[in-house]
């Protein structure tokens, strides 16, 4: 088990430290039994962004963080598969264990960050997580704009329906998801595969053929797009 400290000093009355965990195996992991590298990427309170990298087979690391903020944290497969993360708050517990379920919202978050970090700063994550679940299924930025303009409830909050697609002409082979909430899937020469689909970009790994699967869903256009490439190494 690896443990990596990432920073330098903490300053005490600014900052604090913080342990993250990452406890939940990649299912692409799982299926090559082959640890990935990650690329670890949290607020720092001034309205940046802040980037590690993770060896494989890393799961703890130790941040220091601002006191008084939120702090928004997302660790991402090989750089840009779907990320695991978590929040960390005022007065939270020192130990922050990343999760899939959180990727999306972190993610929103992030990209929003530098456009209005104190915005994003104020938030409780933990509740807000709670509260829309999970982000691919409804509309990221109608969702971003009602935060940062403080105007979310859940009255405003339409929960979209997953996309069903149909894949055609797909190489044989098992394709394995980026996220454990994803389907997994066979596909035979000649047969169409047909999936229940999220928004946004996912991934599937067919490891015989070392391809993967790229698919941007928009659930509220109610269309899809997908490609096929070598699949990144690790």
């Amino acid at each position: 088990m690896l443990c990596l400290l990432a920073g330098c000093e903490t300053h005490i009355l600014t900052e604090r430290t913080i342990e993250v965990v990452l406890s939940e195996k990649h299912p692409w992991h799982e299926a090559s039994h082959h640890p990935l590298w990650y690329t670890l990427v949290y607020t720092n309170g001034k309205g940046g962004l802040e980037k590690r990298y993770l060896l494989p087979g890393t799961k703890r690391v130790k941040l220091s963080v601002a006191r008084g903020k939120m702090t928004v944290i997302a660790a991402y497969p090989l750089s840009s598969l779907h990320p695991v993360a978590g929040f960390c708050h005022p007065g939270s517990e020192n130990i922050i264990s990343l999760s899939e379920e959180n990727g999306s919202l972190a993610d929103l978050l992030l990209n929003s960050y530098e456009k209005n970090h104190e915005a994003v700063e104020n938030l409780q994550g933990t509740l807000l997580a709670s509260l829309v679940g999970d982000a691919s299924l409804v509309d990221g930025n109608a969702l971003m704009v009602s935060l940062l303009n403080g105007e979310l409830t859940q009255s405003k909050m339409t929960v979209l329906q997953m996309l069903q697609v149909t894949l055609t002409d797909l190489p044989e082979g098992y394709w394995v998801p980026e996220r454990n909430a994803q389907q997994a899937f066979w596909s035979q020469w000649g047969e169409s595969v047909d999936l229940q689909v999220r928004g946004g970009l996912q991934r599937w790994w067919n490891r015989e053929r070392s391809l993967c699967l790229t698919l941007y869903a928009d659930l509220s256009e109610r269309r899809y797009l997908s490609s096929l490439a070598k699949a990144p190494l690790w």
